[in-house]
């Protein structure tokens, strides 16, 4: 019997710490849908990224790091910019463009 009361303390405090946690969750998941803009392109792929999306998020997040610790200037941003553009950014725009045109249909 011992064993049914501990698992019923358990149960109960799983309960407890679950409630408000779950009541927080969904406050705050609606309060943010309201708000929230999603990004269309999380439900399609890109070969290209596939690829090297990697190499190429590199590019924009030094940029960005570096422009906001003032490590670069504006037209410094704007060159990382276009070199992942040329490096393949420009190929994955294009595929995603495509695929999400094509699910829209």
């Amino acid at each position: 019997m011992g064993d049914s009361s501990q698992l019923a303390v358990l149960r109960d405090k799983v309960t407890t710490y679950g409630g408000p946690l779950v009541h927080m969750r969904n406050e705050m998941y609606n309060k943010n849908k309201e708000i929230a803009v999603s990004n269309p392109v999380l439900s399609h792929i890109s070969d290209t990224y596939s690829e090297v999306g990697s190499e190429l998020d590199k590019i924009i997040v030094d940029a960005r790091v570096k422009f906001i610790m003032g490590e670069i200037t504006e037209a410094d941003f704007d060159a990382a910019v276009a070199r992942w553009r040329e490096e393949g950014g420009d190929k994955i725009i294009e595929e995603y463009t495509k695929a999400y045109n094509d699910s829209a249909k």
